[in-house]
């Protein structure tokens, strides 16, 4: 039988399990170490992924936005966010207040502490990621990026039949 470099390559020193080397294990593998990165820095917060949504989110548009926006933008039911919102504003990361526009409507906006948890959040994420990819060069790291978002971007719909 002839050798299989790619096989071999991925091969686990521990047992030398060819399915180790599979690029959907490899995947899930490396996936489950960022998240255990990622949960421990959210964590050591006191937060969790939906409340990251939503600091990074507002940290990133700048102004104040609508509850059902925010919800629409990190990909939550509306009904679901009230509760993360409540935590937020309990702790003081962020203001909730009725749009002067729309009294029916409530805007949100990152606090003086808000702010700073975002500034937090993203130097340390950046520390972590950093860590993560030691291993690659600048070239390879923007590669994996590229391809991580081919791999995620929604297929092209099927032409129809004409």
């Amino acid at each position: 039988m002839a050798p299989n470099p790619a096989a071999d390559a991925g091969r686990s020193h521990r047992a030398g399990l060819t399915f180790e080397g599979g690029t959907g294990f490899l995947l899930s593998r490396t996936g489950s170490l960022a998240r255990r990165s990622w949960t421990q820095m959210l964590t050591q917060r006191g937060l969790t992924p939906h409340h990251y949504g939503m600091l990074m989110a507002l940290g990133e548009l700048g102004h104040p936005c609508g509850q059902q926006q925010l919800s629409d933008l990190i990909g939550i039911d509306s009904r679901n966010a009230v509760p993360i919102i409540d935590v937020l504003v309990e702790r003081g990361l962020l203001s909730r207040d009725i749009d002067p526009t729309d009294r029916r409507r409530r805007l949100l906006a990152l606090t003086a502490a808000g702010r700073h948890m975002v500034q937090d959040l993203t130097q340390t994420g950046a520390a972590i990621e950093d860590r993560f990819l030691q291993a690659l060069d600048p070239t390879d790291r923007q590669q994996l990026h590229r391809i991580l978002l081919a791999l995620l971007s929604p297929p092209p719909e099927p032409a129809a039949d004409r």
